[in-house]
This record gives structure tokens, C-alpha cells and sequence, in this order.
């Protein structure tokens, strides 16, 4: 395309180039003429013919000189034009010129440079990581551990390791097979082997609820005692066990098995029922704690003034509904039919007793006389609306006592009124009640005082009175 514009350009050239020439000759015509018209005839010939073939020569002259130069000026422009092709179609030559190495984390490159200073660069792939095994956390029976594999460049990755198995310790009769290192409990515990009350493969104590009563005579032995009392939801039998007051028990049976133990002290409890089993030691607890596992029931009683330790239980199967307002035996009492709860003051005599003996003290003699007019005063609060141990016509624990034939002694009293909840029921017994009296710092100095010889106690229950459940316990010694 230049070479084409280059042609064209010299050949507009020429064209201007040979116009100026005629443009010359005409004037040198003229000239000519001139020299003619003044010369003479005889040189006009000579000069003419030198004037023309100088102006001949002139122009051939100058005709050629200036075309050759335009055919120069061509000529020029052709190389130029061939120099400029030759610059633009040059062919590079590459070569590698430096190297970036690759890293794991990070494209390397290389990079190719031609001599007239042109460069490319090829990005390169990134390294595979190089990992190496940096720290191992072990497993145990209930933690997965793990093993992790780090890279120079910082990146790393976990693999879990699996559970190690449970170390099992062999199932007893207090407990299930257990694992040694994370404490985890399998299946069920062993059956106690019962002799006397102890289990002979364990060596503990076991109070053992639902069983029948031949049962409990061949665990147990035979009772030093026993009671019987009409409920509302039947006759309940109370065998007492009371050769080592330190180990007092109740077994209260009723439809044909034992449904409830008061415990003195600490033991096992063991319930066999004919499709569950249960298994519930007796805690250390706070004072009346119920702990129970929906088949059986513990009350934990603890003294909170003393030593602070679990001093009784009762147990009960969750079934089993037992309380003040659910005995109905009846009597005549002062000249009128009254609930008859003479089994619940013997109760509560061995319940005193005992925590007399567990402080160092003599046990107490059971009263009549005592318990009629603990029984009186009980009633008495409970139909005038009153809790106080002055009654309403000013009279006192001695009055009372004067009344039933017993005279000229020094005596104390304790009274409660009120009732517990017990699984958001409603209810009191002689356990709670007495144990009451225990853990509250007055009525336990009148329990525990040394000198009181003779014990009575009067319970009531009465649904439209105000406390419901009225109690009174009568301590006295002669002079």
C-alpha cells in the first residue's frame, strides 16, 4: 500500500514537473522572436539555431535532470518502504530468562524475553503440600482423640481416632460393671445375698422393700416387736427391730409385702419388685431430702445442729400412702370416739430413744399417763384455734399431767402443728414429726435433757382445724 502512494506521489510530481517546463519554453519562444524582429536577416538564422539548440539542450537537460530525480525519490521510498515491512513482521526469539519457583501456597512462574526486549511470562501449577504427622492426642473409653499432619507453610488436618473399649471392673451387688478409667456404668448390678440383714457377698447392710413377710423373717429374723394399725388403704404391720437401738428398723407391711423402713443410721435399700428392680443408697443430704427413682421413695434425715450427718431414713414404695390422716382406728377418749394413733406414739418412744442413745443419754419409759395428756392438749389446740403450750384457760404441761394422776414431777413439752409435701402431697408422719423436734435447737434440749425419765405422746388430725395436724410430746421425772 506505501510502495502504491509512493508511485502515485512521484508520478503527481512529474506531471507539475513537466508543466513548469512548457510553461519555460513558452518565454523562451517569445525571447526568440524578439531577437528576430531587431537582428538582421543574416543572424537571425545562426542565433535562432543557437538560441534553440541551446533552449533544446536546456530542456532535454532539464527534463532529464529532474526526472531522474524523481526516479531517485521513488527509488528511496521503495527502500524505505521495504525497511519498514521488515521491522514489523521480525520473528522473535524466546528464551527462558528467570524462573519463580512454585510453593505450596504460592503460582511460580517463567519467564522468556526476545532481544528487542519483548518478555512473556507461564504461570506454574502449585506444589502438593508436604505433611508431616505434628501431634497425637490419645483416645480414651469416651473421648475420640486425634491425629494431626501439618505442612512447612502452615496448613494442617486432623484425623479422629476411635474409642478406645471400656475397662470394665466385674458387676457387684452395689454396683454394675464399671469402667475404671471413665466411670461409666454398665448393665445391672448382682443381687444381694441377704443373711440377718447384711448381704454376705458385699458385706452391707440391705433394707429390703417389696418383699413378702416370710421374706423379711428369713432376712431380718424375728421382730421384738410388733404393731398393728387400720388405715384408709388397709391394715399396716409394723415389725420393730430394736435389739441394737444404733440399728433400729420398721418394717411396715402392708397387702402381704413390705411397702416402708424407717432405718436409723445409714444402709442400702434394695427393692425387688417382680418386673423392676431399684437400687438406692442413702445419701448424705440436706434435712428431708426426697430422692426417689419413680418405684421407691427416701426421705433422708439429717442432723443439722450436730454432726451433720444422715441420722435416719425412711423408705416407702412410691405406691404406698401412709400418714396421720390415713389412720382410722377409733377409741373412746374422754367420754368420746377419737382417732386412736397409740401405735404412733410407741413409734415415736423408740424414734426419742434412739437419738437419746445416739447423743449418750438413757432411754425413756413409756407412759400412759403421759401420752393422755399429750393427747388432750393436741386435741385442745386443734378445736379452739390455738398453738401454744399455755392453754386457753392458762393452764400448762403440769396441769395436764396433775389431771392424769401425776403429780409433784418437773416436766417439759415439745407441740407441732402443720403438715410436709411429699412428692407435691400433702402429708406427716411420726418420722417427720419427730425428727422435727430433733433438728430445731429448743425442742431437741427438752428431747435430750438427762434428767427426764418418762415419755408420752398425743397425735390428731383434724381436716377442718387450722394446722390439720396437731402433736405433743410430755417428758417428766419424779423428784
Amino acid at each position: 500500500m506505501k510502495r502504491l502512494f509512493c508511485l502515485v506521489l512521484s508520478i503527481f510530481l512529474l506531471i507539475i514537473f513537466i508543466s513548469c517546463a512548457e510553461q519555460q519554453t513558452g518565454s523562451t519562444d517569445n525571447t526568440e522572436s524578439e531577437t528576430i524582429g531587431t537582428s538582421d536577416t543574416e543572424a537571425t538564422p545562426k542565433d535562432t539555431t543557437a538560441v534553440s539548440d541551446v533552449t533544446s539542450e536546456s530542456d532535454t537537460s532539464d527534463l532529464t535532470t529532474d526526472t531522474e530525480p524523481v526516479t531517485d525519490t521513488e527509488t528511496d521510498t521503495a527502500e524505505i518502504t521495504e525497511t519498514e515491512a521488515v521491522t514489523t513482521v521480525h520473528e522473535h526469539s524466546y528464551s527462558l530468562s528467570s524462573t519463580v519457583d512454585s510453593t505450596c501456597t504460592k503460582k511460580g512462574s517463567k519467564t522468556y524475553s526476545c532481544a528487542c526486549g519483548k518478555s512473556y511470562s507461564e504461570e506454574l501449577k502449585l506444589l502438593p503440600h508436604s505433611y508431616s504427622l505434628s501431634s497425637t492426642k490419645n483416645s480414651t473409653c469416651s473421648i475420640n482423640g486425634s491425629k494431626t499432619f501439618s505442612c512447612s507453610c502452615g496448613s494442617s488436618y486432623s484425623e479422629a481416632l476411635d474409642l478406645l473399649p471400656h475397662s470394665y471392673t466385674p458387676a457387684t451387688c452395689t454396683s454394675p460393671e464399671t469402667c475404671s478409667v471413665c466411670g461409666y456404668k454398665n448393665g445391672s448390678m448382682l443381687p444381694h445375698n441377704v443373711v440377718d440383714s447384711v448381704c454376705t457377698i458385699c458385706g452391707k447392710e440391705v433394707l429390703c422393700l417389696g418383699i413378702t413377710e416370710s421374706e423379711l423373717i428369713q432376712i431380718a429374723g424375728e421382730p421384738n416387736d410388733i404393731i398393728v394399725e387400720s388405715t384408709s388403704v388397709g391394715y399396716v404391720t409394723t415389725y420393730i427391730y430394736c435389739s441394737n437401738m444404733m440399728k433400729l428398723r420398721f418394717y411396715q407391711l402392708h397387702n402381704g409385702k413390705v411397702s416402708a423402713i424407717f432405718s436409723a443410721g445409714s444402709g442400702y435399700i434394695y427393692c425387688h419388685m417382680p418386673t423392676k428392680k431399684s437400687h438406692i443408697p442413702i445419701a448424705y443430704d440436706e434435712n428431708m431430702q426426697l430422692i426417689s427413682d419413680g418405684n421407691i421413695d427416701i426421705l433422708c434425715f439429717t442432723d443439722i445442729i450436730g454432726s451433720k450427718k444422715l441420722v435416719s431414713s425412711w423408705a416407702k414404695l412410691t405406691e404406698f400412702d401412709y400418714g396421720l390422716n390415713t389412720v382410722n382406728d377409733k377409741t373412746v377418749f374422754k367420754g368420746e370416739e377419737v382417732t386412736d394413733y397409740t401405735t404412733q406414739n410407741v413409734l415415736c418412744l423408740y424414734i426419742t430413744n434412739y437419738y437419746r442413745m445416739l447423743n449418750g443419754l438413757s432411754p425413756l419409759e413409756y407412759s400412759n399417763e403421759a401420752s393422755n395428756a399429750s393427747l388432750v392438749h393436741s386435741i385442745d389446740m386443734a378445736r379452739n384455734g390455738y398453738f401454744e403450750h399455755t392453754d386457753l384457760n392458762g393452764n400448762r404441761a403440769s396441769y395436764r399431767l396433775r389431771n392424769e394422776g401425776i403429780d409433784g414431777v418437773y416436766c417439759g413439752e415439745n407441740i407441732q402443728a402443720g403438715y410436709f409435701y411429699i412428692n407435691k402431697t400433702k402429708t406427716t408422719n411420726v418420722f417427720f414429726i419427730t425428727h422435727s423436734w430433733y433438728t430445731s435447737q429448743a425442742h431437741r434440749e427438752v428431747m435430750l435433757t438427762p434428767e427426764y425419765k418418762h415419755f408420752g405422746a398425743g397425735f390428731t388430725y383434724h381436716s377442718d382445724s387450722r394446722y390439720e395436724y396437731y402433736s405433743t410430746q410430755v417428758y417428766f421425772r419424779y423428784p
